[in-house]
């Protein structure tokens, strides 16, 4: 008895779906990142600059965690910044056309014979429907 083995897609289809929700879970929180740690900082500063500020041991120069702040604006302009830059333009060409005329040396008339139009079909319709004859047995 021959076994024939067949192969299991479903794995390959989980895979990609897995490696998309990654990738797509992971722009997200890129695209989103500021937006956390501004919020963070509004809600608990106290916390956010206990965890973040580089400039604890300075007080004098009242920091409060807007150095970070300035790191993440900062991280998310320069990546503005590297992409290059699209300059989508459109470009129409119109085309005229020109009026030439042609003139010919000779001139020849051709007699063109008018005819009426006669339309030769017509339908005619059977007033019975012919049936063929029953097979005789």
């Amino acid at each position: 008895m021959v076994t024939v083995k067949i192969p299991n897609f479903a794995f390959m289809k989980l895979g990609r779906s897995i490696i998309a929700i990654l990738a797509l879970s992971t722009m997200i929180f890129y695209i989103v990142r500021p937006t956390i740690v501004f919020s963070y900082y509004t809600i608990d500063p106290k916390g956010f600059i206990e965890r973040f500020c580089e400039n604890k041991d300075k007080p004098k120069m009242h920091c409060d965690g807007k150095c970070q702040l300035k790191k993440v604006t900062k991280s998310s302009d320069t990546n503005s910044q590297n992409e290059p830059k699209i300059e989508l333009t459109r470009e129409l060409t119109y085309c005229l056309p020109t009026k030439t005329t042609y003139q010919f040396p000779f001139h020849k008339p051709i007699s063109i014979q008018e005819t009426a139009y006669r339309n030769s079909y017509s339908y005619q319709n059977a007033q019975c429907i012919f049936h063929p004859p029953n097979g005789i047995l």
